[in-house]
């Protein structure tokens, strides 16, 4: 496996990284290495009442070509055996990379650990055939008593992209591996980029370039493939059909792979999208943030997000969209947060530069630099606890990305390699872990997550049970 310096440099200068450079990273993997925030600690200031901004002109709306179909047969191999594991136990409730359809990072029924959790197992990516691609796992979905993952290989300028890349289901209790799916393309020879997976129902989807797979759950064979005019950046399934963000688009298909509706903008799209109770968001790299009917594709409305005076702070692609209680919140490259109602009229934003947004209808919680979180009233933004985690609060390479949130605790992980629990009602620090681990995943009866330095998938439970 390469150092983690590699790791980045790779990330950032690789193909691989195409979505990342765009300014729009769907799954957040990238968050605790990007620089969205701010370098130096600041003081939180109050968050402020906004008044709606004017429409951006530079989004605009038309229907594109329906997406070319490709079928596909199921691949030839067998689904491995598993050589007499006991079966996996039902560990359910993730089955999107931020959780659910609203990206809220939440999940009710998730597992508490009232110390710190140890680790189960670890699984490997899939090995790269040169020294020039460095194997990793993607974001984590959890699903029907099974663990998936894209395996992508990350590579830097000037070295070709690998032939195939990987989507694996894995057995929960014991981490071994219950099928292998290759991601491949016959047309030129070389698969360059690939997206987290999602599952919904009995089917896995996954994006590989500009082809969309929906994978069968149980036995890793192949319903359908089809290919777009895009690359496939977001998957996000939902009850609503399976929405894409594919480029300059964003796209819906039904659940057969045909086409709904697709609209296509003039800013890049690739923030995950949000399922609200009416609408479905999307937000873009102009600031914009878009609210659609999901059964027509009719657009309710589109706002900025940005402050109503005074200056800009930049960073204007849209990383992050939310829906929480009566808001749609938007966390921008720059870090600020800024929150709507359903109408799309500004309701209150933050600058103090936020990582990652999550949720559990109470509070809004943000990570920060120097090992800090915040936990906001999302209704109000009014701020309710602030957390540190760690004493070392100068140091600006301590960032805390994406959390993850039980009913009764809150996860996550700080960069410098420490994982933690806190209390949401209060903040109050449960335990922490010496642990290399970012793109969390909380499941109903484990924690899982993927090390920054190794691109391995782990799985924590109490006490190590499996």
């Amino acid at each position: 496996m390469l150092s983690r310096q590699r790791r980045a440099l790779l990330r950032a200068l690789g193909v691989a990284a195409a979505g990342a450079l765009a300014g729009c990273p769907g799954d957040e993997s990238g968050d605790t290495d990007t620089p969205d925030a701010d370098p130096t600690p600041t003081d939180t200031p109050a968050p402020t009442p906004t008044a709606r901004p004017t429409e951006s002109p530079t989004a605009t709306a038309t229907d594109t070509e329906t997406a070319t179909e490709t079928e596909t047969d199921a691949p030839d191999d067998e689904t491995p055996e598993t050589d007499g594991a006991e079966p996996a136990r039902p560990d359910t409730g993730w089955p999107l990379p931020r959780g659910g359809e609203r990206n809220h990072g939440h999940n009710p029924e998730g597992v508490t650990f009232g110390a710190a959790p140890t680790e189960a197992w670890r699984a490997e990516p899939p090995a790269a055939d040169t020294d020039y691609h460095d194997p990793e796992y993607v974001h984590p979905v959890v699903a029907d008593g099974r663990v998936y993952a894209t395996g992508r290989l990350v590579y830097g300028p000037h070295v070709a992209p690998p032939e195939r890349q990987f989507l694996h289901a894995l057995d929960p209790v014991t981490g071994e591996r219950v099928w292998e799916y290759e991601l491949t393309d016959e047309s030129d020879g070389s698969v360059a980029e690939v997206s987290a997976c999602a599952a919904r129902g009995d089917r896995v989807y996954v994006g590989a370039d500009d082809r969309l797979h929906a994978v069968d759950a149980a036995e890793g064979t192949a319903h359908w493939t089809r290919q777009l005019p895009e690359r496939v950046d977001v998957v996000h399934p939902t009850a609503e059909g399976v929405v894409l963000a594919t480029g300059w688009s964003v796209r819906v298909l039904e659940s057969d792979g045909e086409r709904r509706w697709d609209h296509e903008f003039g800013e890049h799209v690739g923030a995950r999208p949000a399922l609200g109770d009416q609408y479905l968001y999307v937000g873009a790299s102009g600031k914009q943030l878009m609210a659609f009917d999901p059964a027509t594709g009719d657009r309710a409305w589109m706002a900025d997000a940005m402050p109503p005076e005074g200056t800009d702070e930049g960073g204007w692609a849209v990383y992050t969209v939310v829906t929480v209680g009566e808001r749609v919140v938007v966390r921008r490259a720059s870090g600020v947060v800024y929150a709507f109602d359903r109408t799309g009229e500004p309701v209150w934003h933050d600058r103090a530069r936020g990582r990652g947004l999550t949720a559990d209808g109470e509070r809004l919680y943000t990570g920060r630099v120097g090992g800090k979180v915040v936990a906001t009233d999302p209704a109000t933004g009014e701020r309710v606890w602030e957390q540190t985690v760690g004493d070392r609060t100068d140091d600006a390479r301590r960032g805390v990305g994406p959390m993850v949130a039980g009913d009764d605790a809150l996860y996550g992980a700080v960069a410098d390699g420490t994982l933690f629990a806190l209390r949401p009602d209060d903040g109050s620090v449960v335990w922490t872990a010496e642990t290399d681990a970012e793109r969390l995943a909380l499941g109903s009866e484990a924690l899982y997550g993927v090390g920054d330095r190794d691109g391995e998938l782990r799985r924590w439970t109490a006490g190590g049970d499996g």
